[in-house]
């Protein structure tokens, strides 16, 4: 994640626990609770997309009219075969 890019505040609710396994990560690795936070929800945010992006490609494949599919018993038959 790019730190030098303008920044907005967010808060979020975490239970006791969270936070202090936060702060013990944060004390661990020199970096403050905000910056592991940002990291993590970017990395969150970056995955849900990714595959969002994904299911949502693969529905508009399987509704064009050149679409084809395969039967489950063909599937089936064949990974019995593997």
């Amino acid at each position: 994640m790019n730190h030098s890019l303008p920044s907005v505040t967010l808060s979020v609710r975490i239970s006791p626990t969270m936070q202090a396994q936060l702060e013990k990560l944060a004390v661990g690795m020199g970096r403050s609770k905000s910056f592991l936070a940002s990291e993590v929800l970017a990395q969150y945010v970056e995955n849900q997309l990714w595959q969002i992006e994904a299911v949502q490609d693969a529905v508009q494949k399987a509704d064009a009219p050149d679409a084809t599919f395969i039967e489950y018993e063909a599937v089936r038959a064949w990974a019995k075969s593997l």
